[in-house]
């Protein structure tokens, strides 16, 4: 008997019926041989997978087939019977599955019987998709109509019959029918029959194709060709010894089965689940009142806004419908004595139009396609304060005479909400109380995202001045009556009692008119504060307090990162409210007096601004907390602030107020300040001569690093206007200085040809009445265009000669004006 010889070759299957396109190498190995064709031996082949339709993470993968055989001559060497077991793998989606195969095979010259089974055994459905087809909200819980996608392997019996129509030659065509049994897991098992012809090309090469019909796959059509060494040692001598050698190398032939492992992307239906929480594992809780467009699914078992609320626990969302409205009067009061609702920590409060979109088991829930479209007004809360903590959401309410506070509290997020006005228990535009809050009012927060909430008129806040310089102790003095403040903050935030600040804002795209004296106030704000897209106008003012802003940012510790971007702020012209005669700071109506002293800058920084570096008098009050402003030299706060792209066009025409600023940058001692000013378009509309586009009060041991580059700034005094300067007694500037950059920009002044102007910019390091041998310069600067700045108090400079001056306080002639240096070198 001619012995088996080890033996390879490559095969390709087309896609079709559960497989990709597969191309294999397969190699034969003989393990042991008998006498009487008796033959042990080991099959294996090699898959490339290529597509296939499945959802896989990629159209390429690798597989594998192994079987171990036995295969044995009959006595009178007319039939070859063999069986084999082993087992194959494929990649199914992000994983490799695997299957048990066996077959049995019983073959002559004119005709072959073969059984083939299937058995996966490992990641039989591998998923790949989760997803939902429709939801219901019952007794505050979300049941969704869910289903999971896999890929599944298919367990499966195949049984073939076949038979030879022609031969000659080496060459032979042979006829198979099959039938066969496929099923898995969320499959329905389906029986199908398959046909195929093969044409043999002696013993090496095969060319075959297969018709095949089922209820999973339904009409399927294949092709194949398998080329190999030689299965036999050997030669046949004549055409009958050909016939004979063809048949009897059929016991080195690679086993004919499926080498891969037959998938189908199947569906599991889910109807009616729960749905759970991804970060927990527990079930969502979502309680929902009022009324909505989809009512069909929607079961709300809290008959008012109120019960919904008292519910409610950490972690719920809580939906709220057209008609519902949340009356906070009759709320316990907080130890100042407002009516206050404490929204529980984590819980997240949505009106309807604006609900989220959740996670969980089966991915991300869309509650607004649950609870539905506004289908009235938006829900309302009123006569109140809401108070939220950590991981806690508002978003789409209409809040009216309420505001929002939160108390040392992480991620927040109130957005799509309208305020008209905020808490006040005397509310209206005339009115003040020392129990007034801004809208919001967040104390020792971090990661809040304040984002497209529109603010109208907050009411406004009554509060006791500062005490600053003893002359003129009192702040806001006016008409009579002493040390009455007042503010209107659409946004305020800042530290708690204990001192602890906020850290990492975000306030983008919101709407803001009416406010009064700060529309967005940032008090000791640290790390990075994103102040983007926002319109604020009609800024209003209040007594004088020189804090009035539309964005205003002060520090007095740590560090902080701050960026205005694309702002826009319109028609800012104040009307500066004065306290009654027999007002009280707790209560009671602002008069038409005016006070002439002050209008509305429009983007101001206080940075270490205490009374280290600036004083308190009638020319340069601050309000409240002024002392505590004061930064410490032994832990300098440091500002790095980005101003870009923000649009100011104001309206101001009264020269006998003071005047109004585009920006406002006042740093006191101990403070390091990095800024970029840089494209912006401002044009002040104020024809006091203060008015200013920019300007800059940098005093005491202050360092600095300061562009202003590229903007337009339109003005009626100096566009640019920097000044460096101290307190009276204080003449030490040995660890301030810094450089300022002015290049690229467009100004334009209506008053006078001094575009920029530099005063007390240089530092003596003597006293005030001594001459100097020399000047060593605090602040160099790089200019791109003339710059014109006048000495101080008195003369102009001419047209031909450009002269900067250090003012020294006490000065009585021109001899007592130091030179500035310029980039180090002493200007003529």
């Amino acid at each position: 008997m001619l012995p088996i010889r080890t033996n390879s070759g490559l095969a390709f299957q087309s896609q079709g019926a559960g497989f990709p396109n597969v191309f294999s190498g397969y190699f034969f190995r003989p393990l042991l041989q008998g006498q009487s064709g008796q033959l042990l031996f080991l099959d294996a082949a090699a898959n490339l997978n290529l597509g296939g339709g499945l959802s896989q993470q990629s159209d390429v993968s690798m597989g594998g087939s192994v079987r171990l055989g036995y295969r044995w001559l009959s006595s009178d060497q007319n039939w070859i019977y063999g069986v084999n077991a082993g087992m194959d793998t494929r990649k199914a989606y992000s994983q490799y599955s695997m299957q048990a195969g066996m077959g049995a095979e019983a073959l002559t010259k004119n005709i072959e019987l073969r059984a083939n089974g299937y058995i996966p055994f490992y990641n039989q459905a591998d998923l790949y998709q989760s997803g939902y087809s429709g939801g219901s909200l019952v007794d505050n819980q979300l049941v969704i109509d869910a289903w999971n996608r896999y890929v599944v392997s298919l367990s499966g019996v195949n049984l073939e019959a076949g038979i030879p129509i022609f031969k000659w030659k080496k060459e032979s065509i042979w006829i198979y029918a099959s039938y066969y049994s496929l099923g898995g897991d969320y499959v329905d098992r389906a029986s199908g029959i398959r046909g195929r012809t093969e044409l043999r090309l002696g013993s090496q090469l095969i060319l075959g194709a297969s018709l095949s019909y089922d209820d999973i796959f339904l009409a399927q059509a294949t092709g194949y060709m398998r080329y190999g060494s030689k299965p036999m040692i050997g030669n046949a001598r004549d055409d009958i010894d050909t016939a004979e050698f063809n048949f009897l190398a059929l016991r080195g032939a690679p086993i004919q089965r499926d080498t891969d492992i037959r998938m189908i992307s199947a569906q599991q239906d889910l109807p009616n689940t729960i749905a759970l929480n991804t970060a927990n594992g527990k079930e969502w809780v979502v309680r929902c009142t009022g009324a909505t467009s989809s009512k069909s699914s929607v079961n709300c078992s809290n008959t008012t806004f109120a019960s919904m609320i008292e519910s409610s626990r950490s972690g719920d969302v809580l939906l709220a419908g057209e008609g519902a409205t949340l009356n906070l009067s009759g709320q316990t009061v907080d130890s100042q004595g407002r009516p206050t609702l404490l929204l529980p920590t984590g819980a997240s409060l949505y009106g309807i139009g604006s609900a989220p979109s959740i996670l969980t088991q089966f991915g991300a829930v869309n509650l607004n396609q649950i609870f539905g479209n506004r289908v009235g007004e938006r829900p309302s809360i009123n006569n109140g304060v809401i108070q939220i903590g950590s991981n806690t959401t508002i978003a789409g309410f209409r809040f009216a005479n309420a505001s929002i506070t939160g108390i040392d509290a992480d991620r927040i997020l109130v957005a799509s909400n309208t305020f008209d006005g905020s808490y006040s228990p005397t509310p209206g535009l005339t009115t003040y109380s020392d129990m007034a809050l801004p809208a919001i009012d967040l104390k020792s927060i971090s990661n809040a995202v304040i984002s497209e909430n529109s603010f109208s008129t907050p009411n406004l806040q009554s509060y006791a001045s500062a005490t600053g310089d003893p002359s003129n102790s009192n702040v806001c003095t006016s008409s009579g009556i002493s040390g009455i403040c007042l503010s209107g903050n659409a946004i305020r935030i800042g530290p708690n009692q204990q001192g602890a600040v906020s850290s990492d804002v975000s306030i983008t795209k919101n709407m803001i008119s009416g406010a009064l004296d700060e529309a967005i106030r940032l008090d000791n704000v640290n790390g990075k504060a994103l102040i983007a897209g926002n319109t604020i106008s009609g800024m209003r003012n209040g007594p004088d307090t020189n804090l009035g802003a539309a964005i205003f940012v002060r520090q007095w510790s740590g560090s902080s990162n701050i960026v205005l971007d694309g702002n826009t702020v319109l028609d800012n012209e104040a009307y500066a409210y004065q306290i009654n005669l027999g007002g009280s700071v707790s209560s009671g109506s602002v008069g038409t007096d005016f006070d002439s002293k002050n209008v509305v800058d429009v983007f101001e920084v206080g940075l270490c601004r205490g009374s280290a570096t600036f004083g308190n008098g009638s020319d340069d009050k601050y309000g409240d907390d002024f002392g505590a402003m004061n930064c410490d030299p032994a832990a300098p706060a440091t500002m790095t602030y980005l101003a870009k792209g923000n649009y100011v066009q104001t309206s101001g025409s009264d020269p006998a107020k003071y005047g109004e600023d585009g920006f406002d940058l006042n740093i006191g001692s101990s403070a390091r300040f990095v800024a970029q000013i840089d494209g912006n378009y401002v044009k002040i509309g104020n024809t006091n001569e203060y008015s200013n586009p920019l300007t800059a009060d940098l005093r005491g041991n202050s360092g600095i690093s300061m562009s202003v580059e590229n903007n337009i700034m339109d003005g009626y005094d100096n566009p640019i206007d920097i000044q460096g300067g101290t307190v009276s007694g204080i003449f030490d500037y040995s660890q301030g200085g810094g450089g300022v950059v002015i290049r690229g920009n467009t100004l334009t002044s209506m008053r006078n040809p001094y575009l920029v102007s530099l005063g007390n910019v240089a530092r003596n390091p003597l006293s005030a009445y001594t001459s100097p041998t020399s000047i060593a310069p605090v602040y160099s600067f790089v200019v791109d265009n003339p710059l014109y700045s006048y000495m101080y108090p008195s003369p102009s400079p001419n047209a031909n000669q450009i002269e900067y001056y250090l003012y020294v306080p006490g000065a009585q002639s021109s001899n007592d004006f130091a030179k500035l240096y310029l980039n180090g070198t002493l200007l003529p």
